[in-house]
C-alpha cells in the first residue's frame, strides 16, 4: 500500500518537535496501515509561502516543482493532501487554483485572509465547488476576532472562509446547510471563551465543510487545540474510505461528474496586513507552547 502525502505549510515546527496538538503527526493515522509522509513548510508572513509559490511556478502548475524541491515524486503516493496554518494561504490557494485536479484533501486551520470586504479566495472556491460536487475534501476553520492583548486582530478569518464557501455554492448551485460535529472535534473552548460569548457555526454542501468558531477561539488555537481532531476525524476517514464518518457516504461516480463553472483568475496576493496577523498568529503559539511545558 503506497503511504499518502501530506504537505503542511504555515507559521509551525515540524512535527515531532513537540508533542503538542498542532503537530500533525499527532492526528490518529490508525486506519492506515502505513503511516503518511508529511513535508512541512514553515515560515512567517503568506508574503513569504506567496513568494515559494512563484518560484515554483513553471508551466502553469506549482505542484510538481514543489514535490521536486523536496526529492519527492507523486508517483510514490496513493494520494496528496494539504493542511496548514495562517499564513499558509499564500501557498495554498495558488496551489489549488493550478494544481486542484492532482490534490485529493485539504484541511486549512484559520487559513484564509484577504482585505475587509474581499470575495474569499479563488484557489479555495475552485477546489470548493470539486468538494461540494464529491470529487474532493475541503474543510476550512475560522474564527472572526482577537488574538491577544496587544496583539493584532485576525479578523477578516471567518468573512473570507465564508466568502470563498458562497463562491463555490454559486458556481455550483447549491445550497448551505448546518452539520453535526463529527466526535472528538470541540465545539466549545476547553479553556473558556478568551474575547466574547458564541457559538460554533457550521455550513457544508457536499464535501466542503466550514466551522465557524467566531469569538470562540483565538487565532494561534486552530493550530493548538483544534488541528488534531479535526485532523483526525475527516482527513484521516476520508483518505482510508472515500468517507466522513456519519456525514458522507463514499463517492462511486466523482469521475462522472460535470465539473463547475469556475472563474480560474489569478490567486489572490495577500493584504500588507497579513504578516501582523501572522506574527500575532506566532506569538500566540509560542506563548501558549511555553505556557503549557511540563518542567
Amino acid at each position: 500500500m503506497l503511504p499518502a502525502l501530506i504537505i503542511s505549510a504555515g507559521p509551525v515546527f515540524s512535527p515531532g518537535i513537540a508533542p503538542r496538538p498542532g503537530d500533525i503527526g499527532q492526528a490518529d493515522w490508525s486506519l492506515w496501515s502505513v503511516d503518511p509522509d508529511i513535508i512541512t513548510i514553515s515560515g512567517n508572513g503568506s508574503s513569504h509561502f506567496a513568494a515559494l509559490a512563484a518560484s515554483w511556478k513553471q508551466d502553469g502548475h506549482i505542484l510538481p516543482q514543489l514535490l521536486a524541491h523536496y526529492g519527492r515524486s507523486a508517483s510514490d503516493y496513493s494520494s496528496i493532501s494539504l493542511t496548514g496554518f495562517s499564513a499558509g494561504h499564500g501557498l495554498f490557494d495558488p496551489l489549488l487554483l493550478l494544481d486542484a485536479d492532482d490534490i485529493t484533501a485539504a484541511v486549512f486551520f484559520d487559513s484564509c485572509f484577504t482585505l475587509r470586504g474581499g470575495n474569499g479566495k479563488s484557489g479555495y472556491a475552485r477546489f470548493g465547488a470539486m468538494a461540494i460536487e464529491g470529487r474532493k475534501l475541503l474543510v476550512l476553520t475560522s474564527s472572526d476576532g482577537q488574538n491577544g492583548a496587544g496583539l493584532p486582530p485576525s479578523d477578516t478569518g471567518s468573512e473570507c472562509a465564508l466568502a470563498s464557501f458562497q463562491r463555490a455554492l454559486d458556481a455550483t448551485g447549491q445550497q448551505d446547510s448546518p452539520f453535526d460535529i463529527p466526535a472528538g472535534v470541540p465545539t466549545t473552548n476547553p479553556k473558556g471563551n478568551f474575547y466574547g460569548h458564541g457559538e460554533l457555526e457550521t455550513h457544508h454542501a457536499g464535501l466542503f465543510f466550514v466551522l465557524d468558531y467566531g469569538p470562540l477561539y483565538f487565532h494561534g488555537d486552530h493550530i493548538n487545540l483544534l488541528s488534531r481532531d479535526v485532523l483526525s476525524a475527516f482527513l484521516v476517514p476520508y483518505l482510508a474510505t472515500g468517507a466522513v464518518p456519519g456525514l458522507t457516504s463514499p463517492a462511486n461516480d466523482k469521475d462522472n461528474i460535470e465539473p463547475a463553472n469556475i472563474d480560474n483568475a489569478e490567486a489572490q496576493p495577500a493584504d500588507d496586513n497579513t504578516a501582523l496577523v501572522i506574527g500575532a498568529g506566532l506569538l500566540t503559539l509560542l506563548a501558549i507552547y511555553a505556557l503549557t511545558r511540563k518542567p
